[in-house]
């Protein structure tokens, strides 16, 4: 928009005095024209930063604060997850051989039945 209003001054500017209406300059007329052309840029500019200013503001808002929590949802699930898989390996490493103690074995199934609620609380709350 600014190269069109130079482009209208030096449109002006290139005609000698107009006999018609009787301007002296007819620079002066596309004056009129060329001022408010780069106002209206000018505007445009400003509109443009201020629209980019505040679109950045509402994402880093979402982000900041409605992603939080999906992010930290994931990370417990994650974290349930890890905590599921080693509890299964405790429990079938732990229950490889016959010597044993029941009392090991019923604590690493414990173990594995609470890793596994927790975990299915996790996945539960991920998805609602």
């Amino acid at each position: 928009l600014i190269n069109f209003s130079d482009t209208v001054s030096t449109f002006g500017s290139s005609f000698p005095d107009d006999p018609i209406t009787g301007e002296q300059d007819s620079q002066r007329m596309m004056i009129h024209f060329e001022k408010p052309l780069r106002e209206i840029a000018n505007f445009q500019s400003v509109l443009h930063s201020q629209v980019e200013v505040m679109l950045v503001e509402r994402i880093q808002s979402f982000v900041e604060s409605d992603l939080a929590e999906p992010q930290r949802m994931r990370a417990k699930y994650t974290k349930a997850l890890k905590d599921l898989d080693s509890a299964r390996a405790r429990v079938s490493s732990g229950s490889e051989g016959e010597g044993v103690p029941a009392e090991r074995r019923a604590r690493l199934e414990a173990e594995l039945s609470a890793a596994q609620g927790n975990f299915d609380r996790a996945r539960f709350n991920l998805m609602t």
